[in-house]
This record gives C-alpha cells, structure tokens and sequence, in this order.
C-alpha cells in the first residue's frame, strides 16, 4: 500500500500519513523499517525495496521512498476498541518554513 503526504511552507512540528489495515490484526503488529532512513535501520524481515514491499508474519514494515524537510521518523498504531486497524507514519520536526514531503510503502502479513 502506498502513502504520501505533503505541506507547503510548513511551520509544524510533524506531518501524519495514515495506514489503514484491510481488517483488524489478531495482535499488535511489530513495526519494522524497510528503509534505513533517519537512523532507523533496516529490518531483515522486511524486504528493503520500497515498490515492492513485503512483510514477515507479524510485521508493519514502513518504507521511506522520498521526503525533505524532516529530522525524524516514527511510526505507530492506535487502537480502537480491542481492534488494532489503524496505524500511522509519522515524520516530526518539520524544518521551518520549508515545504515538506513525504511517500513510500508499507506492507504487513498477518501472523
């Protein structure tokens, strides 16, 4: 799946990129990176090429393929209920008054 964002002369602290999961997971996914980006390192799980990404069972691998105006990465998931569906790519620290943007990939398999 893919996701992009973007702003324009951007003052913010962070943009947000949402990952919604076709259905609930069974468990917290782990999430991994497929991209070494902003010192986050590549998981060996994860299969580092961002148009094509893949995931071992259990696994939220996020794939950086482009950005500017950032410092920072994380990413997470957020409940709902006892339902984990919804999850986020989250790049902080916006430089000011630069445009920011952002894509890539992500891909997860059910454990």
């Amino acid at each position: 799946m893919l996701y992009s964002n973007s702003d324009s002369g951007s003052a913010a602290d962070s943009q947000v990129a949402a990952i919604m999961l076709p259905a609930a997971t069974p468990t917290a996914p782990i999430i991994a990176y497929g991209t070494a980006t902003y010192g986050n390192s590549v998981d060996p799980c994860c299969s580092e090429i961002a148009a094509e990404p893949t995931a071992s069972p259990g696994l939220l691998c996020i794939y950086i393929d482009y950005s500017f105006g950032f410092k920072n990465i994380n990413a997470g998931m957020l409940s709902y209920g006892n339902y984990l569906r919804f999850g986020y790519i989250r790049l902080g620290e916006a430089c000011a008054n630069l445009d920011t943007y952002y894509g890539g990939s992500w891909a997860y398999t059910t454990p």
